[in-house]
């Protein structure tokens, strides 16, 4: 089952979503259901976030044409691009 880390339950609580929050969990999980992979077969763009080596957060976005995006089985994503070499 997924859970939120702590820096992410502190968020949560000091904008009063936390009730919205455990709700919300319920929707994550390790599979893409069917209904997201169509969803994610539609979209032109993508936001991905993640750490680097020094635990510094990053984000960037990725775009094409829709179908760039493709879940060929329920716990891949496949993504037909690559950040900017600048990013």
């Amino acid at each position: 089952m997924a859970d939120y880390h702590d820096g992410e339950v502190t968020v949560q609580r000091r904008a009063r979503l936390a009730e919205q929050a455990r709700f919300s969990l319920g929707g994550i999980g390790e599979t893409v259901p069917e209904v997201a992979a169509a969803f994610l077969a539609e979209q032109p763009m993508i936001v991905l976030g993640g750490a680097d080596g020094a635990g510094r957060i990053w984000a960037t976005q990725l775009t094409g044409e829709p179908g760039f995006l493709e879940v060929p089985d329920p716990r891949t994503l496949t993504i037909d691009a690559l950040p900017d070499p600048t990013d």
